[in-house]
């Protein structure tokens, strides 16, 4: 279930998506930077979880180096086609993930190999190109479990119902800030739905989940994010970002 995932791994999921894709924005006094410019460089968490991202000079990400406290982590490396979008990664242990997308550059398919599938993904949209559905099909590791999200019209995903052996397991809903999620407006859906805002509230079958608090830079990027869960514990991760 990708939207609750821990946040390090959501931004590095998304990042290594479209990362030499950008969107024009104008500038305004409360936004110096050509924020379309700056790339995310160090995901870091209050326990000792990092993430570290290298990119080309064109933008384009080549590889993520992530890990926790007391130990070496782990590299991804990424490869693309012909068309800029990326063809598979291979990781320090020689897994390797392929993946495949619609005429439209939305990812259809992602398949995770080592010797053998492990996991294969599948991800459906609207007409609006918006994820709606994403189903992880069964495997050797684990059985049918997929998300359905259903999506307001203001850009933003209200509801996901999360299923396993095709029985409703969890159902969330979430409340946002009126901050622009940048993730979503400069690296395109890919992975997990992205909404135009970002979640600040997580309600599970009713219940308050999780809390998130965002601090803004002065070029509304957001540079850390408080989450609290509904047991008390709580997380700060940290972005660093390299703007020209």
């Amino acid at each position: 279930m990708k939207t609750r995932t821990f946040f390090l791994i959501t931004l590095l999921l998304v990042v290594l998506t479209i990362s030499g894709c950008k969107k024009t924005e104008e500038n305004s006094t409360n936004n110096p930077t050509n924020t379309t410019s700056c790339l995310l460089t160090r995901v870091s968490v209050s326990d000792g979880e990092f993430c570290d991202f290298v990119y080309s000079n064109t933008g384009k990400l080549l590889s993520t180096h992530a890990g926790y406290p007391g130990s070496a982590g782990g590299y991804d490396y990424y490869y693309y086609d012909a068309n800029n979008r990326i063809s598979y990664s291979l990781n320090s242990i020689n897994d390797t993930t392929y993946f495949y997308y619609n005429a439209e550059n939305l990812l259809t398919m992602d398949i995770s190999c080592h010797g053998q599938i492990r996991d294969t993904v599948k991800y459906e949209y609207n007409q609006s190109k918006q994820m709606i559905k994403c189903t992880h099909l069964p495997s050797l590791y684990s059985p049918i479990r997929y998300s359905i999200y259903e999506w307001g019209t203001d850009g933003n995903v209200q509801t996901e119902r999360y299923y396993e052996y095709n029985q409703l397991k969890s159902n969330y809903t979430f409340e946002y800030d009126n901050m622009v999620n940048r993730l979503a407006t400069e690296r395109g859906p890919l992975f997990e739905p992205l909404n135009k805002n970002n979640i600040t509230i997580v309600y599970k079958d009713g219940v308050v989940d999780e809390t998130n608090t965002y601090t803004y830079d002065a070029n509304k990027l957001p540079i850390e994010c408080t989450r609290v869960r509904n047991n008390g514990s709580s997380i700060i991760v940290s972005n660093t970002y390299n703007c020209p």
